[in-house]
């Protein structure tokens, strides 16, 4: 899944919407699409604005098996973004995805493990962002 990021700047007197793909940490002329504002309209709706969301979801030495069993059966996908403590004894497993929302991250677990799963929305921050909350104080 492509997704992009962007913000508005005017250039050449025009206020455009600069959009560039997400996995690209520094810009180039390349990467980059302008888009007049004067024409976006109902265009955003077409751009995927996906959230980064860890879930957490416990289960109980008795169930493991079946916990594991029950991902491979519904979202095998999602196995491979699986970090699981069951081997050190914390039967716990972790796993980093994009959704759009809470909703949707969470019905990428099984059925029975939704309830008890935490979801939280996470994002990362660059150096330049951390320096810029401080002046934010």
């Amino acid at each position: 899944m492509q997704h992009a990021i962007g913000g508005f700047i005017v250039f050449n007197g025009i206020e455009h919407l600069v959009i560039w793909p997400s996995c690209h940490r520094s810009l180039s002329f390349f990467t980059i699409t302008f888009i007049p504002k004067r024409i976006i309209g109902s265009v955003l709706c077409a751009f995927d604005m996906a959230k980064t969301y860890l879930i957490e979801s416990k289960h109980t030495n008795e169930d493991c098996l079946k916990a594991l069993d029950e991902i491979v059966a519904h979202n095998r996908q999602l196995l491979d973004k699986c970090w699981m403590g069951c081997s050190t004894g914390n039967h716990t497993g972790w796993a980093a995805v994009e959704a759009q929302d809470e909703s949707e991250a969470r019905n990428m677990l099984p059925t029975n493990l939704r309830q008890n799963a935490s979801v939280t929305e996470v994002s990362k921050f660059t150096p330049e962002q951390i320096q810029s909350f401080h002046g934010m104080k």
